[in-house]
C-alpha cells in the first residue's frame, strides 16, 4: 500500500501539545474532583504555581526568545541530507526510527539535568513541588529547553526535517503528563517494563534515598534498565528536593540555584568547573542522611495556604497572565507595546507569588 504525501506530511507533524490542550484541561479538572471527592488535601498555592512557571516557560519557549526560529537556523545551516527526498515508506520508518532517538536523548539531557549544576539549576523547578499532581508536569523551568536542546540536534543536523523533529519532541514531552498522578498505582507488569508509567515517574520524584537519581525515561523506560538507572516503587515516595525552596514564587522558583552557584564561584574561585560538577558534591543535594532519614510521619511539608478572597486573586490573575501570553504570540505588534506587555506578564507573576507566599 502507498502512503500519500499529504497523509504523510500531516502524521509527521502533529504538534501533540496543541491536540491534546483539552483532554489535558478535562484530566486537571477531573483529578480535582478525584481530590475533592476523597477529601484529600489539593494543595491550591502548590498547583498554582506550577501553572505559573508553566506560563511562563511557555512565554520564553515560544515568544521572548522563540526555539522553532533558532532550530530551523540550525536545520538550513548545518543539515547534511534532507529526508524529503526519500520516499514516502522510507519517511514513515525513518519516522519511526526518530521517535527512538529523540526518547534516548530526552533521557540523556533528564540525566544531565540532574547530574551536573548547570543542568540542575535549570532543572530544580519542576523538582520543588512537594504534592505529584498533574499540575506539576506543567512546573518548568524557563532555561531548561534551551540547554537539553543540544542533546536532540545531532538528529537535526543529520538531516530530519524541522517539523518531524518538533512533531516527535511534542511527543515525548506530552506524554510526561499523564505520568504526574497518584490516582495511577501500577500498570500491567508488560507496560511497566517496557514504558514509562506514574510509578515510575513517582520515583523519580522521590527524596527517598533508594529512589535519588532514578527513572530518567521520557516514553521508555527500558533506556534506564540498559544503563542502569532504574528503580522500582516499593515504598511510599516523597516529594521535593532535600533543601526546600519554600517559596511559591514562579519567578523566584526560576533562578534560585543559579543564586547558589553564583556564590559558590565567589567563595570557592570556580568559574567553569562548578558548572559541570554533580550536585551532590557541591550542594550535598543528595544527603544521604537527609534522604535516608525522611519518612511519611515527620516530613512536613511547605505550606502557607491562602484564604478565599487570595484564591480568587490568584486564579483571576493567571487567566490574566494566560491572556497576555497569547496577546505576545502576536508577532506584528509594535516592540514599544510588545515590551510593555512583557513587563506587565512578568509583574503579573510576581504579584501571583506575593500572594501566594
Amino acid at each position: 500500500m502507498t502512503i500519500s504525501n499529504d497523509f504523510l506530511e500531516k502524521l509527521l507533524t502533529i504538534d501533540f501539545y496543541q491536540i491534546l490542550t483539552l483532554p489535558f484541561a478535562y484530566m486537571l479538572v477531573d483529578e480535582m474532583r478525584w481530590y475533592f471527592r476523597n477529601r484529600l488535601v489539593y494543595g491550591f498555592s502548590d498547583a498554582m504555581s506550577s501553572l505559573s512557571c508553566g506560563i511562563l516557560t511557555s512565554a520564553f519557549v515560544f515568544t521572548i526568545l522563540p526555539l522553532y526560529s533558532f532550530v530551523e537556523w540550525m536545520y538550513l545551516k548545518f543539515s547534511y541530507f534532507k529526508m524529503e527526498t526519500l520516499s514516502n515508506d522510507i519517511n514513515l520508518a525513518l519516522s519511526i526510527l526518530l521517535l527512538f532517538l529523540i526518547d534516548h536523548s530526552y533521557y540523556w539531557g533528564h540525566r544531565f539535568c540532574h547530574e551536573s549544576n548547570l543542568g540542575w539549576a535549570c532543572h530544580e523547578t519542576h523538582h520543588q513541588s512537594e504534592d505529584y499532581k498533574l499540575t506539576t508536569a506543567l512546573r518548568n523551568n524557563i532555561f531548561q529547553p534551551y540547554i537539553t536542546l543540544i542533546f536532540y540536534l545531532p538528529w537535526l543536523m543529520i538531516g530530519y526535517p524541522v517539523e518531524w523533529f518538533i512533531s516527535q519532541i511534542s511527543l515525548v514531552g506530552a506524554y510526561q503528563f499523564w505520568l504526574h498522578t497518584e490516582r495511577i498505582k501500577k500498570l500491567p507488569a508488560w507496560f511497566e517494563y517496557i514504558f514509562n508509567s506514574p510509578s515510575h515517574h513517582r520515583v523519580h520524584h522521590a527524596l527517598n534515598s533508594q529512589y535519588i537519581n532514578k527513572n530518567y525515561g521520557g516514553i521508555f523506560i527500558f533506556w534506564d534498565r540498559i544503563y542502569g538507572t532504574f528503580a522500582e516503587e516499593n515504598e511510599y515516595p516523597i516529594y521535593g528536593t532535600t533543601k526546600p525552596i519554600q517559596t511559591w514564587n514562579p519567578l523566584y522558583c526560576q533562578i534560585s540555584n543559579f543564586k547558589e552557584i553564583v556564590k559558590n564561584i565567589i567563595e570557592n574561585r570556580k568559574f567553569i568547573r562548578i558548572w559541570f560538577e554533580n550536585p551532590s558534591k557541591t550542594f550535598l543535594k543528595y544527603d544521604s542522611d537527609t534522604s535516608s532519614s525522611l519518612n511519611v510521619k515527620n516530613h512536613t511539608k511547605f505550606d502557607c495556604t491562602p484564604n478565599l478572597v487570595k484564591k480568587i486573586s490568584t486564579i483571576l490573575l493567571l487567566i490574566f497572565s494566560g491572556t497576555l501570553l497569547l496577546i505576545l504570540s502576536n508577532n506584528s505588534m509594535h516592540y514599544f507595546i510588545y515590551t510593555l506587555v512583557i513587563l506587565l506578564f512578568f509583574t503579573v507573576l510576581f504579584i501571583i507569588g506575593k500572594i501566594l507566599d
